[in-house]
């Protein structure tokens, strides 16, 4: 997992704004893109650029600010991220656990974490009360509402006015991909890449793998800051 734990390059909100970061993505996508900004692949299955990202990053408001890092950063599922629990991440070893029960897989699996991640963690504050890490708004032993955040997340997508290569909406879901090929942009290994996602075929984590899966890998990212 040493390789997810040095990705260290995606866009923090902690120290970048949308403003300072330049980029420009050339791939083979269709004349009537919506977004220039977006990662072409289909209609169904695309990712987003750091830019893009940003874009949401700056609209959010601070929960859903930190929720989006760790997506991005961690490449897991939303209803993972919405019910782990503070005793299921360990700051100083760099990791969290999905339990069984969370995953869609239903296999635990640890998670590590990037320095962008472990530093939002160490933003978030702890009651000691609620063991969740995004807890709810009226319950003070619940997880955040999943219609709270859907609200949050189509609220910051909308001022944003970020959408995919074909003007399709932008879910959180699409984080997922965007992490994945993020990381295999990075040179990552797709076995490392699976255990982090809780993937346990490469048919599907490739289904994530947005850009990298082309045949003629015909793409270029390049990211001055």
């Amino acid at each position: 997992t040493g390789a997810v734990a040095v990705r260290t390059g995606f866009l923090s909100h902690l120290t970048l704004a949308a403003s300072n970061l330049q980029q420009s993505v050339t791939t083979k996508c269709p004349a009537d893109v919506a977004d220039p900004g977006a990662i072409c692949v289909n209609a169904r299955d695309f990712a987003i650029s750091q830019v893009q990202v940003a874009k949401l990053m700056m609209a959010a408001r601070p929960q859903l600010r930190w929720f989006l890092v760790l997506l991005s950063e961690t490449g897991v599922r939303r209803g993972e991220l919405l019910t782990m629990e503070w005793n299921e991440v360990n700051l100083d070893g760099g990791w969290m656990k999905v339990l069984a029960h969370k995953a869609k897989s239903g296999k635990e699996r640890i998670v590590t974490l990037s320095v962008n991640a472990r530093a939002v963690l160490e933003m978030i504050p702890q009651d000691g009360v609620n063991p969740y890490v995004f807890p709810g708004l009226k319950d003070p032993r619940g997880h955040l509402a999943e219609g709270t955040l859907d609200d949050w997340w189509t609220y910051a997508r909308d001022v944003a006015g970020v959408v995919g290569p074909k003007g399709q909406p932008v879910w959180l879901h699409t984080l997922r991909h965007s992490f994945a090929t993020d990381y295999m942009l990075g040179g990552g290994s797709i076995e490392v890449l699976m255990s982090q996602c809780g993937w346990t075929g490469q048919a599907m984590a490739r289904r994530y793998i947005n850009i990298t899966a082309e045949p003629n890998g015909a793409f270029t990212v390049i990211t001055e800051v």
